[in-house]
């Protein structure tokens, strides 16, 4: 195809080119096809032996619109129409040699559904008695395109060109053989470094990935390596599960209208609707805080999955009523960021219920430089000053209630979470990460209005939850406060609108 125009272009030329003679021009003409030649060949055996990937930071943005009609998992489409009648398997590597920034990855073989290793780097794929079991890299979570990268890779998995519309299609995509299965298995430790991103990143990013599972009707398991697994310390090893493909009799696992493709498989994430996993959701978030926190004699703060007369994991904590998540240090920075920042105090003011409440806690940063990221080191005495105000701005309103700052060494991401379930009344800021407990409270939840780059799909859920109300007030982002003096930003959060 390539050398066709250059051949019918020759027919046509009656000259030669100036200053050169007919037998050089065409010496010097042959040159040029074989050479093109080889370069054709060469392409060819890499498309052959490896797996490009079409969204890597070197190349254009690919269409906004969301489609996920695009085979670039050949190996795994390879692999679907070999003949896997045997107990045997054969592994077949399906990542780029290196990340979206440029990191070495590692590939290796993996021997049966959960063979724990150093770190999952690797998409790879192998079949075990029949099953296809892909097990899922990072480079397919759903940052930098991965999210729409999956849905390909989910289209492969279930040999169609489209994951369709219809909730009825593929409810046995290969007839005769066990449905496939996708698996992830992390290092749970190590996870913060990878692309920067924090725990609650890797909360939405678990959640989309069993979403499209669920979208495309193939079995999916998410779990921590072993040796990593310390549900005290970490979220990850409370998102643990193996999810079933959705069946005819139940063709999407969770209520409300079933997801859309475009809702699914979109590289945008704020096009991602996370919402309609929610019920899912709220039932890991409550699993979760009874686990470590216990049933409550109430007969409402408790879960079906766990022992009424179950110790708790964290014993002896005392509740709050009300639990405000006060995100300070990095919005008090002086960034340039639009798209997080903190609401006015009073606010809260307008929400809380005076009557019936005697506690409330304050979930924010330790004071101490030395705990804090690099980041917030320098706004660690801005963040301390603003807390203090609000508890003072609480206190006023509610002279009679204990007020408490939680910012120890024991405030882990968990405690924080099951503190938000576990109140009467929750309140969050501009944040990925308490977006979930907030949702999962057995009380009542607010939350700011999210935006493209910070929780996009908030906004869908009063409409199908009761429990949780969108504050509209009057907020400040990161860039305006770097343009204000402290006392500026201190006044601002008092004075009401």
């Amino acid at each position: 195809a390539v050398l066709s125009p250059l051949l019918k272009a020759r027919e046509y030329k009656s000259t030669t080119m100036p200053g050169i003679s007919r037998s050089a021009e065409r010496l010097l003409f042959v040159i040029i096809l074989s050479g093109l030649y080889i370069m054709n060949q060469q392409s060819t055996s890499a498309n052959i032996n490896h797996h490009d990937d079409p969204y890597s930071s070197a190349d254009p943005i690919p269409s906004t619109k969301p489609d996920c009609d695009n085979n670039n998992n050949e190996g795994i489409q390879r692999g679907l129409e070999q003949n896997a009648s045997s107990n045997e398997f054969e592994t077949i590597t399906m990542a780029p040699t290196h990340s979206p920034t440029g990191t070495p990855m590692e590939t290796g073989v993996v021997e049966n559904e959960s063979t724990p290793k150093e770190d999952v780097n690797a998409t790879e794929q192998k079949w075990v008695k029949d099953r296809l079991v892909v097990h899922l890299g990072k480079e397919h979570f759903f940052w930098h395109y991965g999210q729409r990268r999956l849905c390909q890779m989910l289209q492969d998995m279930t040999l169609t060109g489209e994951i369709q519309q219809d909730p009825d299609y593929f409810r046995d995509p290969i007839p005769g053989r066990p449905t496939p299965k996708l698996v992830t298995e992390l290092n749970c430790n190590s996870i913060r470094g990878y692309f920067g991103f924090g725990e609650g990143n890797w909360v939405s990013a678990v959640y989309s990935s069993r979403m499209a599972a669920a979208r495309a009707k193939v079995d999916y398991s998410f779990s921590c390596r072993p040796d990593t697994r310390n549900p005290l310390k970490l979220l990850l090893p409370w998102l643990e599960v193996e999810q079933k493909a959705p069946t005819m009799d139940d063709p999407w696992p969770y209520t409300g209208p079933i997801a859309t493709v475009e809702e699914v498989c979109a590289q945008n994430y704020a096009k991602i609707r996370l919402d309609k996993f929610a019920d899912q959701i709220v039932d890991d978030m409550r699993k979760m805080a009874v686990s470590l926190l216990g049933s409550q004699n109430d007969g409402i703060r408790q879960h079906p999955s766990v022992p009424i007369d179950q110790p708790p994991m964290i014993p002896d904590v005392v509740l709050d009523d009300v639990v405000i998540h006060f995100r300070c240090g990095d919005i008090m920075g002086g960034g340039g960021r639009k798209d997080y920042g903190m609401i006015k105090f009073t606010e809260y003011l307008r929400w809380i219920n005076k009557d019936e409440t005697k506690r409330i806690g304050i979930l924010t940063q330790p004071f101490d430089p030395k705990k804090l990221r690099q980041k917030d080191v320098y706004n660690a005495g801005k963040c301390k000053t603003a807390t203090y105000l609000l508890h003072k701005t609480l206190q006023d309103f509610v002279p009679d209630a204990t007020i408490t700052i939680h910012n120890g060494d024991n405030e882990t991401i968990p405690l924080v979470y099951a503190r938000l379930v576990m109140a009467k009344q929750a309140f969050i800021s501009l944040s990925s990460l308490t977006w979930f407990p907030l949702i999962g409270t057995f009380g009542h939840g607010y939350f700011q209005k999210g935006n493209e780059g910070v929780n996009p799909f908030a906004e869908y859920l009063p409409a199908k939850m009761d429990h949780v109300t969108m504050m509209t007030g009057a907020w400040l982002s990161q860039k305006q406060i770097s343009k204000k003096t402290l006392n500026q930003t201190l006044q601002w959060f008092v004075t009401p609108e």
